[in-house]
Parts: structure tokens; C-alpha cells; sequence
């Protein structure tokens, strides 16, 4: 009787343990739909990546969530969502803040007045990848940055390149060895002053052979740097086309050399060079922008060697010394020319002018002198000589310039011939 007790008993209980067991699962299943239908336990932050910040905010703030901004400097996906904390499909309390982190335009931040690596850092935090450093002697404290390229402010991308100018104290550029004309602009350009002058040496011509202060010493800004450059000069006073091979300051000092005095010198508007040289016995030289002119204005300058400071000069021209004209002169000679072509080192004639053949604008008229005029082109520098017979007066002169200062002429007038503008302006007007 007790064990058939037992069998009833246990039968019993199987239904309540499926009841149980069908409530639990009942209950699971319920908690579970509830769930994924997000009536407990937190929203799912909804995916909103590659959408516009207005959109994904929208989003966000629909499912309950506060949203904060973040934004994210970027090359691609300016003003898109990129991410959210936290990420797309995790659950959190409603009411929660996510945040949104949205692309915006890289910007060049402030970076003047940093350390180079203090700036250099700036720059790396905003992407820039590619970062170039120039050096510029400067009155700002060594090893700060003076400018940035693109300027702060500026948008950029991370393949840019951003270039910082750092300052470093005036310093004399190394220059033993290079040329007169390099070793004056570098000392220019590290915002110094160069001064010249010339010595006899064993070393190259034209190259500089020392300075003072020494090369690698820092200097005060404007400082002035003396240079000493192996001499180097025209063969002949007469030669002019050569003297557009050296240095004004080379010039200068040479044609003092070969017993030349300057009487007059000054710049014109455009910073050129107008220098009258006189001599006792050859001649006389101008170095100056109207060399085909006869007349030169010395009231000018009478103190100031703008040569000896620097300034160019587009022509020159030789009033040649009575001890110079062949003795054919007076007749104006086709063989006066080529003895005076030849004492210059001239060649390329293409033209020879008179007084018969001249063509002269309308309305201009011939004056009372005879002339022969002999012109040429000789590596891209035009040349010429002109032999005038005024009043019984006789006089010679060569010039040479530059090819291309004739170009700002109108020479429709003379047939588009600079020979015969060369003629009428030294021979009836100047």
C-alpha cells in the first residue's frame, strides 16, 4: 500500500512541474519580445554613420537618447556622421546622452609664435602628415615660428603640404667660393648687406675668396658682410660689349683703374644707373639708359656713386678720345667705321646709316651735320657707331646695349630700323 502511495504521488506532481515549467517559458519568451520591442532595458542606438549630422540627430533624439557633438576633423565625410558612443545596435537607458562624432574640415590651427615643436605637434593633433620646415633669419626669438603656409584659418587636407617658417638669428651664408652675384644675393636674402671689393689672386676670377665676419657667425639684422672677390675685368676700356659681364661695383672700380674719374652719377625712376666717367686722354664712358643719346644731364648725383652701391645699367657708350678717330674720319669713311668697329670688338654689322639714307619720321626734319652710322647685332646686344661732322666739328662715339631696350620704342617712324634711330637722335637731336 506504501509504495503504490509513492507511484500516485509522483504522478501528481509531473502536472504542476509542466505548469511551472510552461509559465517560465511563457514568462521568458514574454520578457524576451519585450525586450527586443524595447519596452525595458534601454533603446538600441540606431546605425546613423554616412548620414548628415541634422539627420542623424533626428535619429537619436527619436529613440529617446540626448545627443552631443563631437567633431572630427577629416579629410572625406565633412558634415556626415562617423560614429556614435555608443556604437550602433548597443542598448542604453532612454533619456542617455550618445554621443555623435561628425566630420568637419581640417583647419590650419595657430601656430605662430609655437615652438617648431610645439607647432609641429598642433599640426600633427589636425592630421597634417606632410610637414616642411624653412628657416628665415628673423628678429623673432630663435626657433619660433614666424609663418605658416597655408596661413592659420586655412583649410587643408592631410596630404597637403604645410610648410612653417622658423626664425633663426642673422647668420653670414656660406659664400667662400661662389661668385660675386650668388654670394651678394645670398647675403641679401639672410637679410644682411654685402660690401665688395676686389683683390689680386691665384684663386678663380670673380669668386670670393673671404669675407668678414667669417662665414657661420651671426650678425645683427642690416648687418654689412665685406667680401673680397678675386678681380676680374674687360679686356679693353674700348670693348663695351663686355662690360655687361661684370658687376657695376666691378665697373666702377675698374674703369677708376684705367684713369677714368666719375663726374656725375644718379638712378633714374626705375632704380638704373645714369654715370658720367671723364679721362684727360681716352674719352669719355656713360653708363646709362639712352646711350644712343649724345647729350647726358651731369647737374645730377655730382657726390653719389649709385655703381658702387649696386645699381645696373642697360647701355653704355664711348665718346671715343681724338687720339682714337682714324685719320679717314672726317671723310666719313666706310674704312673710319671698320677701324672704329674693330677697336671696340664689335662685329654682325647689318646696317650702315648717312645723312643721305636716313629714314626719319613724319615731320621730323634733317639738321645741318653729316653722319655715318654703323649698326649691328652681336650676341643679343646691339651695337654702334656713329661719326658726326658738325660746323666743322668732328666727333666719335660707340654704344652697346642690350637688344631688348629698344623694344619699348616705337620705331615705325625710322622703318623699324634702330639704326636709323640711333643716327637721328645722336646726330640732330641729342
Amino acid at each position: 500500500m506504501a509504495g503504490e502511495k509513492n507511484v500516485r504521488g509522483g504522478t501528481a506532481a509531473r502536472p504542476i512541474a509542466a505548469a511551472v515549467l510552461l509559465a517560465v517559458m511563457l514568462l521568458a519568451t514574454a520578457a524576451f519580445a519585450t525586450y527586443g520591442a524595447e519596452l525595458w532595458g534601454g533603446k538600441s542606438v540606431p546605425k546613423v554613420v554616412g548620414t548628415s549630422q541634422v539627420a542623424a540627430t533626428q535619429e537619436l533624439e527619436s529613440k529617446g537618447f540626448s545627443v552631443v557633438v563631437a567633431n572630427d576633423a577629416v579629410d572625406d565625410g565633412i558634415g556626415k556622421a562617423l560614429s556614435t558612443e555608443p556604437g550602433a545596435g548597443e542598448r542604453a537607458p532612454e533619456g542617455s546622452t550618445v554621443t555623435l562624432h561628425v566630420g568637419v574640415q581640417r583647419i590650419i590651427p595657430q601656430v605662430v609664435g609655437l615652438s617648431e615643436a610645439d607647432a609641429t605637434t598642433a599640426l600633427r593633433d589636425v592630421g597634417a602628415q606632410r610637414i616642411s620646415i624653412e628657416h628665415q633669419a628673423s628678429t623673432a626669438q630663435e626657433g619660433s615660428v614666424v609663418a605658416v603656409d597655408p596661413g592659420e584659418g586655412s583649410a587643408f587636407v592631410s596630404r597637403d603640404t604645410i610648410t612653417l617658417t622658423v626664425a633663426q638669428s642673422y647668420t653670414v651664408p656660406y659664400v667662400i667660393g661662389r661668385t660675386e652675384d650668388e654670394a651678394t644675393k645670398d647675403i641679401e636674402a639672410a637679410g644682411l648687406v654685402a660690401s665688395v671689393s676686389y683683390v689680386k689672386s691665384d684663386q678663380k676670377a670673380g669668386t670670393v675668396v673671404s669675407c668678414d665676419p667669417g662665414q657661420g657667425t651671426r650678425i645683427g639684422a642690416g648687418g654689412t658682410v665685406a667680401l673680397q672677390v678675386v678681380e676680374v675685368n674687360p679686356s679693353d676700356y674700348h670693348h663695351l660689349g663686355e662690360y655687361f659681364r661684370y658687376s657695376p661695383r666691378r665697373i666702377d672700380e675698374w674703369l677708376t683703374e684705367q684713369g677714368f674719374s666719375l663726374q656725375a652719377s644718379h638712378e633714374d625712376a626705375n632704380g638704373m644707373a645714369q654715370a658720367l666717367f671723364v679721362s684727360a686722354d681716352k674719352g669719355t664712358v656713360r653708363l646709362d639708359s639712352n646711350p644712343f643719346a649724345h647729350n647726358f644731364d651731369a647737374s645730377q648725383g655730382a657726390g653719389d656713386d649709385v655703381l658702387a652701391r649696386g645699381a645696373r645699367f642697360e647701355g653704355v657708350r664711348l665718346e671715343l678720345a681724338s687720339s682714337d678717330v682714324p685719320a679717314t674720319a672726317a671723310n666719313l669713311s666706310d674704312e673710319a667705321l671698320r677701324q672704329i668697329v674693330e677697336l671696340c670688338g664689335f662685329s654682325g654689322q647689318t646696317a650702315k646709316v648717312t645723312q643721305d639714307n636716313i629714314r626719319l619720321p613724319q615731320g621730323a626734319s634733317k639738321g645741318t651735320a653729316s653722319f655715318a652710322c654703323a649698326y649691328g647685332v652681336q650676341n643679343g646686344y646691339s651695337w654702334s657707331v656713329v661719326i658726326v661732322s658738325d660746323a666743322g666739328q668732328l666727333r666719335v662715339a660707340a654704344s652697346c646695349a642690350p637688344t631688348s631696350l629698344y623694344d619699348q620704342y616705337d620705331l615705325t617712324g625710322f622703318g623699324g630700323g634702330v639704326a636709323d634711330m640711333i643716327a637721328y637722335i645722336d646726330a640732330y637731336t641729342g
